[in-house]
């Protein structure tokens, strides 16, 4: 989940026509990308079919079939699709191939794949990428670690979502350990991600980039004396939850 908080940029281009209709889409976030092609979905999951025909064919390629009624410029103009995205994303029409006036070119940036529900991840650390969430079975709680990782498992709490659904940062989501759903993590009263009850505890999926710390740094004592944490060489330090200060963590 590396995607950063910057502005990203997206090309659209009519299907069946390579002179005409050909954009080049300005998000405020990657994650406004996701927000924005998932409510496309879900208003054509919901019966309004009007821009049924917006694919996404990468993360920086989208086809649409143009005509006066469905442009995809017109889904910011939709209130059952995006019109509450207007102010977040914008559309610059590329010029006309039969002009040839100029060429407008997009860099090559390098971005991370949707994430999906139902998916397991390693953790990492962005600002320490050598270090990962690890599940301490005798502490009953989640560490960071540099030489030992666990996967978990993602999931959108809203049950309406299907398998594959990719996630973006206003989902809740529970966290799990590996493919064991009734192994939730949750918060305890010290903050620390801990054992739980099945599914967990419910966070935002933003909590990633915003609301996990370490509680003590890795070249420190551990947090607490424990028969596994005490022998581990890396210093483990506990995960826990600092709403709106924690450290960025990526899923892999």
């Amino acid at each position: 989940m590396s995607n950063g908080n910057g502005i990203f940029y997206a090309y659209a281009k009519d299907l069946k026509n390579d002179t005409i209709a050909r954009y080049i889409i300005t998000f405020a976030t990657r994650n406004v990308a996701d927000v924005w092609y998932r409510a496309i979905l879900d208003s054509v999951s919901q019966g309004h079919e009007r821009f049924a025909s917006v694919r996404r064919v990468s993360l920086q390629l989208y086809t649409h079939e143009y005509s006066e009624k469905t442009n995809i410029t017109d889904t910011l103009n939709d209130a059952q699709v995006a019109a509450h995205l207007r102010g977040q994303m914008f559309f610059t029409l590329l010029n006309d191939k039969p002009a040839e006036i100029g060429i407008f070119e997009l860099g090559i940036f390098i971005v991370s794949n949707p994430l999906k529900h139902i998916h397991s991840f390693y953790i990492r650390s962005v600002p320490q990428p050598d270090t990962y969430w690890y599940y301490d079975m005798v502490e009953g709680g989640v560490f960071a670690s540099r030489n030992r990782r666990t996967r978990f498992t993602v999931t959108i709490v809203d049950k309406k979502r299907s398998p594959g659904t990719f996630m973006v940062d206003n989902d809740e989501v529970y966290i799990t350990l590996g493919s064991n759903i009734s192994f939730g993590v949750d918060v305890n009263k010290e903050n620390q991600l801990a054992e739980g009850r099945a599914g967990g505890f419910p966070f935002k999926f933003s909590c990633f980039k915003t609301d996990f710390q370490i509680e003590l740094q890795l070249n420190g004592p551990a947090v607490k004396a424990g028969p596994t944490v005490a022998q581990d060489s890396s210093g483990l330090g506990a995960i826990v939850r600092n709403v709106d200060k924690g450290e960025r963590w990526e899923l892999v």
